[in-house]
């Protein structure tokens, strides 16, 4: 897909735990074309967008809510899931 040539690798050798944390679970929980990791410090899933090290998570268009921890944007990526995807 074009948008793998650009952006960071899903992993890097300097992920924190809270990345690795978030990239465990999406890729238990979610095909890998259904998320992306557009720079280093960002995770996105549609119009969904998290920064597990600031815990700031916001949609596209819209101003990052409290911090927030992975829980919080694991229950935003399964809300989003059901809407756009139909869940499983």
């Amino acid at each position: 897909m074009a948008w793998r040539t650009r952006g960071a690798p899903k992993r890097l050798s300097t992920d924190t735990a809270e990345m690795s944390a978030t990239i465990d679970w999406l890729e238990k929980e979610l095909p890998d074309d259904h998320w992306s990791r557009p720079f280093a410090p960002q995770i996105k899933v549609g119009s969904l967008n998290y920064y597990p090290d600031t815990g700031t998570l916001y949609y596209d268009n819209q101003k990052g809510l409290k911090r927030q921890a992975l829980s919080a944007f694991q229950a935003a990526v399964k809300r989003q899931q059901d809407e756009i995807w139909g869940g499983d």
